[in-house]
Parts: structure tokens; C-alpha cells; sequence
């Protein structure tokens, strides 16, 4: 989260691990960056979640993607219980994008339950 490669983009969070085929997206920063743009906008935007490639494979979610992301979801703020993981791909050569909704909840003090949603969706221009 340390760099900007365009409008709204921060790159990936300090923790994240990559090798040549490999990448596992951190959270550090994560909830820091939230409450920034929450404060700067007065409520108005926060931290919406991240995205990331699987070049010639398809957009499903891996474990590791769902480990993350409900990491970056459990135990956080009420106004960041809630993130989207977008993943651009390919499926059977064409280009698709999977949605992937994360959401925490309390089931009381000592039980968090992580709910996710998905969708596949096509796409009319390759994106990788």
C-alpha cells in the first residue's frame, strides 16, 4: 500500500509474499488505509477490496485468496466488514472476470462467521 500505479490504486500491502510464480496478497495497511479515506471523505468512501490476475487460467478463487481475504475481513471495524475480490482471467480462451464478496459477522463474542459470494461474468476485452 505504499505506491500508486494510478487513481485509487495503492499497490499490493507491504506483507505480501511473490516469487516468479507465485503471489500472496498481504493485509497490512489495510485497515489503516480505510480509515484515511473515510476521514478524508467524511464517511463518504472507504477501503472496497483488491484485485489481481490469473493470466491463462481461470478466475477462480484459491485457497489462498480466500484465506486472505477473510483475514482481511474477521475482526475488522464495522465499516470494513465488508470487501470485494475481483480476479480477471480466461476461461476456455475467453476473457471472464470472478466476483467474490467477503462479509464478517458476529454470532457473539467469541464467534466471527465469514459469508462469501461469487460470480463468473464474461468479458468483451481481454484484460490479461
Amino acid at each position: 500500500m505504499r505506491h500508486s500505479t494510478g487513481p485509487g490504486d495503492l499497490g499490493p500491502p507491504p506483507d505480501s509474499r511473490h516469487d516468479a510464480g507465485h503471489f500472496v496478497c498481504g493485509v497490512e495497511g489495510t485497515a489503516e488505509e480505510h480509515r484515511r479515506r473515510f476521514a478524508l471523505t467524511r464517511g463518504v468512501c472507504g477501503f472496497v477490496g483488491m484485485w489481481h490476475t490469473h493470466p491463462n487460467m481461470v478466475p477462480h478463487q484459491s485457497t489462498t485468496d480466500m484465506g486472505g481475504m477473510a483475514k482481511l475481513v474477521a475482526g475488522a471495524g464495522q465499516n470494513q466488514r465488508r470487501a470485494l475480490m475481483l480476479i480477471y482471467g480466461r476461461k476456455a480462451g475467453q476473457p471472464k472476470a470472478g466476483l467474490y464478496i467477503y462479509e464478517s459477522g458476529s454470532r457473539g463474542q467469541a464467534e466471527e462467521v465469514i459469508s462469501v459470494g461469487g460470480t463468473e461474468i464474461s468479458l468483451e476485452t481481454v484484460v490479461v
